[in-house]
């Protein structure tokens, strides 16, 4: 089977890609991300929270981690994963929140070309805010 392509089609049927995190609470891990991150919630229940950029292009959500739609042995809080944020001034960035966010890792340029920080947000997740560093 053919299928054609105009350039508002999409081949592979994604309409979004976005990661949903599991945390114990949902609505002050989301306060935190429209608070640093201006993310702002589009749809909310007292077990998921989504959340969208002004622009729409970025999103996250977040779901209650003992909620009946995690298969079982899939339940509890996010552990292991970092949600990344590239932002064109982590300097900026750095400056509104280091006194108010668990920090990780601090502010640094690295070898490979990035500026970045790592904090924790309520619920335990873990944020890269990353700015790609000019190359020579």
């Amino acid at each position: 089977m053919s299928h054609a392509t105009s350039e508002n089609s999409r081949p592979d049927g994604f309409v979004s890609l976005y990661p949903v995190v599991a945390v114990d609470a949902p609505a002050p891990t989301a306060a935190e991300f429209e608070r640093f991150f201006a993310l702002k919630p589009v749809f909310e229940t007292d077990w998921y929270i989504h959340l969208k950029s002004q622009d729409g292009n970025k999103q996250i959500g977040l779901i209650r981690s003992d909620h009946d739609s995690i298969p079982g042995d899939h339940r509890g809080n996010v552990n292991g994963t970092l949600v990344t944020i590239e932002t064109d001034d982590a300097e900026a960035l750095w400056a509104r929140v280091q006194n108010e966010l668990s920090i990780l890792h601090p502010l640094v340029d690295e070898a490979w070309g990035q500026r970045h920080f790592i904090a924790e947000l309520v619920g335990g997740v873990v944020v890269d805010v990353v700015q790609l560093l000019p190359q020579d």
